[in-house]
């Protein structure tokens, strides 16, 4: 997803995704092996008469269900999320020829999350093609708090942040007492895949594919700068604290088209290295909505809490946005059944862009 349009909060958003846990079985019936000419090249009764045999069991009905859980631990990191910075020098606290302490940039502090893939399939008879369809859920999180020191300094990364003295009106930089802020993504995916799994060699196994991807994308930025005894204040102490409140809402809805390659290499009968790639050009439709104001509480009898709203817009854009997902991991196969069913779990890692 890309945030190229929302204030500072653009560019492309990716997910650094660690091991994963999938859970996955397949249940299929055995052709009758007197009508199917096979042999046991690889580690499981293929068809001999085909150059690319598909991967077994093979059916003898017209179609049978596949079904996929995998549970996933996924850490969402977007760029340019910065809210604040320090190691700046406020001459008004810190002497001129003295430098402030060494600072960095504020950021949220993304966290790992749990969440859940699921999946349903069909497995044709007609030369081992399948039709595939995979529903993934995420809730990613991140927050952060930091407390301004005059021999550090804090700033706003906002334009308008708390630059203006609303008071005193007067354009200057003010000090941050405190700044936090709080991310929010509900992240929905559906990919949608036609693909066919065959052996391309003894011990190496490939299902290309090619289908649609759609997502609905929900993501929240809550920022507050909290000033205590801000600048201008006249006559002092009638403001107690000044807050200046930014909020971003951004919702995006998306389709494309999604192409890739699943392998498998068998390295023993039930064991084997897997590695997932797969690209979409996914079209997007954002829709994103800002909203920035000034909180104040007074000393003052009668204006104790007062609120002044100072941005409030939204734009809508559509763009074609690349997603591009990779995977790596390790597979164990178990066969029952005399090979008429297959069991199979993996653990990996996997990232998307």
């Amino acid at each position: 997803m890309r945030n190229d349009k929302m204030k500072n909060l653009r560019n492309l958003a990716f997910w650094l995704i660690p091991p994963n846990l999938l859970l996955t079985s397949m249940a299929h019936d055995q052709s009758d092996e007197k009508n199917q000419g096979t042999s046991s090249e690889a580690f499981t009764t293929q068809p001999s008469k085909s150059s690319t045999p598909a991967v077994a069991p093979i059916m003898n009905r017209c179609v049978n269900f596949t079904t996929t859980a995998d549970f996933i631990w996924w850490k969402t990191h977007l760029s340019n999320m910065e809210y604040a910075w320090a190691g700046i020098t406020d001459t008004k606290l810190v002497p001129f020829n003295e430098l402030p302490l060494k600072g960095n940039i504020k950021q949220p502090a993304f966290k790992f999350t749990p969440g859940f893939k699921v999946g349903l399939g069909l497995d044709f008879r007609h030369d081992g093609w399948d039709i595939y369809s995979r529903y993934t859920w995420l809730d990613g999180a991140g927050t952060a708090r930091t407390t301004g020191r005059t021999d550090v300094g804090l700033m706003s990364t906002f334009p308008r942040g708390v630059f203006i003295d609303i008071i005193g009106g007067d354009f200057q930089p003010t000090p941050i007492s405190e700044a936090k802020c709080r991310w929010q993504q509900h992240f929905n995916v559906i990919d949608l895949e036609l693909g066919r799994n065959f052996f391309i060699s003894r011990f190496l196994t490939l299902r290309p594919f090619f289908g649609l991807k759609t997502d609905w994308i929900k993501e929240e930025f809550r920022t507050a700068y909290v000033v205590n005894d801000p600048p201008g204040n006249t006559p002092p102490n009638t403001i107690a604290a000044l807050t200046y409140q930014v909020k971003r809402n951004e919702e995006v809805w998306g389709i494309g088209i999604r192409a890739g390659l699943n392998s498998v290499w068998h390295f023993t009968k039930n064991w084997g290295l897997y590695g997932d790639i797969a690209a979409t050009a996914l079209w997007s439709d954002f829709h994103l909505k800002l909203h920035d104001s000034y909180v104040y509480d007074s000393t003052v009898s009668g204006r104790e809490h007062l609120e002044q709203t100072t941005i409030n817009t939204g734009e809508k854009i559509q763009q074609l946005t690349p997603v591009i997902e990779a995977s790596l991991g390790l597979m164990y196969m178990l066969w029952f059944n005399d090979d008429k069913c297959l069991f199979y779990t993996k653990a990996g890692w996997e990232e998307q862009i």
